[in-house]
């Protein structure tokens, strides 16, 4: 009995390191490798002897650099596309411009804030089409995770969103699905945090991914919908629901896995979306065309009309 005894607990000593072995190597195989494709679940052969079964595995390639996915690491290099005089030369906020920002932030520190004009928000987003910035490249540069809050007013994100092909997942106004209007009250962001405060909540309305090419139906379940940037290219989202027949799943977080493509990732799974570099706004040039050649615009229920563009 001594030896038996020996013997099994020689036995078990060996699975567990061989067990331990096969994860520690499982750590380094890519994520789509799970750990039951590693190894099966103990198996007795009659006997009442146990054993482990191993399935033969891919050659486990060099592991990714700790710090980011490598379509990120570009990103993450990117220049803050805030001047570092521009604070000094932005104005104070008005009372009106302090309840807004209260009513979206009711913890912020309004002596941190300023008014960043239409000027130099349509500056800043210029550089950002120079460089070959989309949105979320733009969305999460570094200059937003500094301890300054930039307030710009929903008329000014409307003119920017309306110059420019800003692939915003909230457009700054349209007309809902119950043909009423909506518009952005306001943009605040820094401190890590991107916040658009909305004239109302609780509405639908058609966001145009892949230039026009389809289409998916959000709805707006806050006047306060809040991103948090994660990092380069990786936005937590609050506020925001794609829409559905059956249900309506809650969209948690946006990030950029590839230069053309990110990945919504929902309560109930995820999707892929194209993205692509800011670019004047050409849906704009043709509202502007339509104008000049007299053909009256009639509201659609689900795609937002731009307004023409401003000339800064």
């Amino acid at each position: 009995m001594l030896q038996a005894s020996t013997g099994l607990r020689r036995a078990a000593a060996a699975a567990v390191a061989i067990l331990g072995t096969s994860l520690a190597n499982a750590a380094a195989f890519p994520q789509a490798v799970h750990l039951e494709n590693v190894f099966s679940a103990q198996s007795f052969d009659g006997t009442g002897a146990a054993s482990l079964r191993f399935h033969s595995l891919p050659m486990a390639p060099a592991p990714a650099p700790a710090a980011a996915p490598v379509q990120r690491m570009a990103a993450a290099q990117e220049p803050p596309i805030v001047p570092d005089t521009l604070w000094t030369s932005l104005t104070p906020l008005n009372q009106h411009e302090t309840d807004l920002l209260y009513e979206a932030l009711p913890q912020a520190n309004s002596a941190l804030a300023r008014r960043l004009s239409l000027a130099a928000a349509d500056l800043m987003v210029g550089q950002a089409v120079a460089e070959g910035y989309n949105a979320l490249e733009l969305f999460t540069n570094p200059s937003w995770t500094e301890n300054k809050i930039y307030f710009v007013d929903g008329p000014d994100v409307a003119a920017i969103m309306s110059k420019y092909a800003l692939d915003s997942m909230v457009p700054a106004e349209g007309v809902s699905q119950d043909g009423k209007p909506y518009h952005m009250l306001g943009l605040i962001i820094g401190q890590g945090h991107m916040t658009m405060l909305m004239d109302r909540s609780d509405f639908r309305y058609t966001y145009a991914e892949d230039h026009g090419h389809s289409s998916n139906v959000l709805i707006v379940t806050s006047n306060v919908v809040r991103w948090t940037i994660h990092g380069p290219g990786d936005l937590q989202v609050s506020g925001l629901k794609c829409a559905h027949w059956l249900v309506d799943p809650t969209i948690m977080e946006i990030n950029q896995i590839s230069p053309s493509q990110a990945r919504v990732h929902t309560d109930w799974g995820d999707k892929i979306i194209s993205v692509s570099p800011i670019v004047l706004n050409v849906k704009k040039n043709h509202a502007d065309k339509a104008v000049r050649w007299g053909i009256t615009h009639i509201p659609n229920a689900n795609v937002p009309f731009l307004p023409p563009s401003i000339s800064i």
